[in-house]
Parts: C-alpha cells; structure tokens; sequence
C-alpha cells in the first residue's frame, strides 16, 4: 500500500509540475525595454513610466530607481511591452499626495512617442521642465 502510495503521488507530482509553466497564451509579440530618465540633466527617481500602445492592448509600465533607469513590465510576471508605436507617458508626484513633477507634455498632455521592437531596447528620455 505504501508504494501505491508513493507512486500516486510521484505521478501527480509530474503531472501538476507539466501545468504551471511556460509563456501564456494570446501574448502580443513583446520587446524588453530598459531606459533612463532625467529632467534638466538630473535622473528622475520615482517616477512611472508608461507605454500606450497606439491602437489597441494592454499598456506596459515601470517604476524608475535612484539613477532614473526604468525596466518595463506587461504584466507583473512578464517584462516588455507589446512592438510597435507608443505614446509615452512619465509620471511623478511630490511626495504621496503632492503636485505633479513632471511637465505636462511627458505626462497628461503627452507628446512622448516611442517604438519598440522585437528584442532589446534601450529607449532614454532626455526632457526639460519647459517644452523647447
């Protein structure tokens, strides 16, 4: 009885370990996106950027570090952001509640664009506090 035992729960052990893995389905084809943000020559901590897709799906986002590097995340378990076109838009607060940092044309009124490809990207944001 005890090998019956020993063999069920081996085989449902290598079923169950089969299941849980791999890429999900119905994934748009994704780029790895990595970049630095600063404004006026200064990184950016803090801050949250996002990548829209223009058209349709889901958008990708991530947070900025001390140096201002951000990493992009589509959902919280796979990183990248879907290729093609994107309107960009960076985010932050001073402190929790306080008055948005960022100038408006990289955030609400965003004329930040970027494209994605299939592999690595390295996409920076150089911007200042006064659109030129």
């Amino acid at each position: 009885m005890l090998r019956w035992s020993m063999f069920v729960s081996v085989t449902m052990s290598a079923c169950l370990v089969g299941c849980g893995g791999g890429k999900p389905k119905n994934l748009p084809e994704l780029g790895n996106v990595t970049g630095v943000i600063e404004l006026d020559g200064k990184p950016v901590a803090g801050a949250i950027v996002m990548f829209e897709p223009k058209g349709s799906g889901a958008l990708s986002s991530g947070g900025t570090d001390a140096a201002g590097v951000y990493s992009l995340m589509y959902r919280p378990d796979i990183s990248g952001a879907p290729v093609g076109e994107h309107t960009v838009r960076i985010s932050k607060r001073d402190g929790d509640a306080g008055p948005e940092v960022m100038p408006s044309h990289a955030n609400d009124k965003s004329d930040l664009t970027a494209t994605v490809q299939a592999g690595e990207n390295k996409i920076d944001f150089k911007l200042n506090s006064k659109k030129k």
